[in-house]
C-alpha cells in the first residue's frame, strides 16, 4: 500500500524501469535470436557453394559441437581461430586438389572446372 505520495512517485519510477528493462532485454534478445539464425544460414550456403562438401560437413559438425557445449567468449574466440586457420589451409590446398580431382573426373577439360571450384573455395572459405 502507499504510505506518502512520494512512496508513490518511488514505486511507479521503479516499475517503469523495470517495465523498460524488460523491454530492451526482450528485443535485444530476439534481435540476437535473429540475426544468429539468419547468419547461420548464411554461413551454412557459403560452406556448400565451396564445392567440398568434406569441408562442409566438418564445418557444420563444429558449429554443431560449439552450441551443445555452451561454452563462453573464450571458448568463441577460439573456434572462430581455429575456423579461420581451418578455412585459409583448406582454401589454399583447393587451389591444388580441385584442379586434379576435377582432371581424374573429366579428363583434360576438367582443370577449367576444377580451377573455378579452387579460386570459389579459397574465396568462400
Amino acid at each position: 500500500l502507499m504510505q506518502s505520495p512520494t512512496d508513490f512517485v518511488i514505486g511507479v519510477g521503479k516499475g517503469t524501469g523495470s517495465l523498460l528493462a524488460g523491454v530492451a532485454s526482450g528485443v535485444l534478445s530476439s534481435t540476437a535470436t535473429i540475426v544468429g539464425t539468419a547468419s547461420g544460414g548464411v554461413s551454412s550456403g557459403a560452406a556448400l557453394l565451396t564445392g567440398d562438401e568434406k569441408y562442409a560437413a566438418r564445418r557444420q559438425e563444429k558449429l554443431r559441437e560449439l552450441k551443445a557445449s555452451h561454452g563462453g567468449v573464450l571458448s568463441g574466440l577460439v573456434a572462430g581461430g581455429e575456423s579461420v586457420v581451418t578455412g585459409f589451409v583448406s582454401g589454399i590446398s583447393g587451389l591444388v586438389t580441385k584442379p586434379v580431382e576435377e582432371v581424374q573426373k573429366s579428363g583434360a577439360l576438367g582443370i577449367f572446372k576444377g580451377v573455378g571450384l579452387g579460386l570459389m573455395g579459397v574465396a568462400m572459405k
